[in-house]
């Protein structure tokens, strides 16, 4: 199962600044997914990313603005697509998504990007990615399962 309160965490693995905030009218990030209970039935569909409202530099990380709230649906999985629409790819590259959750099992608690010593590379768990190319114009989505990591 997931755990009871968790978000999603994406980082520009490119070489070039995302502009989501100087041409946000151009592009957009976004993860939408329906959640899995354990006995096969699904959850209205879910923003679980919402468009960043902030530039994204290369190599740097970018939270969700809220958590996800799982404390009651007890969700095991949610399948999602995530979706980069951009008009300025000057260069290959990717944004990979990563999950954290709650260390206090609590609403609004503390995360791992809250740690005085995080480095996002080595401290949240990759779930999946969104490829491009250097296009003037490129819409990419990219399908994933979320689900709990295995020890």
């Amino acid at each position: 199962m997931l755990p009871a309160y968790f978000k999603l965490t994406i980082k520009n693995s490119g070489d070039n600044q995302l502009d989501f905030s100087t041409d946000g009218a151009n592009n957009t990030f976004t993860v939408k997914g329906y959640g899995v209970k354990l006995d096969g039935t699904f959850g209205a569909q879910e923003t679980l990313f919402a468009d960043p409202t902030a530039d994204l530099a290369s190599n740097a990380f970018l939270d969700a603005a809220s958590e996800i709230n799982n404390s009651s649906n007890q969700y095991i999985g949610y399948w999602c697509t995530a979706e980069l629409l951009t008009d300025a790819n000057d260069a290959d590259g990717q944004v990979d998504i990563f999950l954290q959750w709650s260390n206090d099992k609590a609403a609004a608690a503390t995360y791992v990007s809250d740690a005085g010593d995080y480095d996002g590379d080595q401290d949240l768990v990759f779930v999946g990615q969104v490829r491009h190319t250097a296009t003037a114009s490129e819409d990419r989505h990219s399908n994933f399962f979320l689900t709990a990591p295995i020890a």
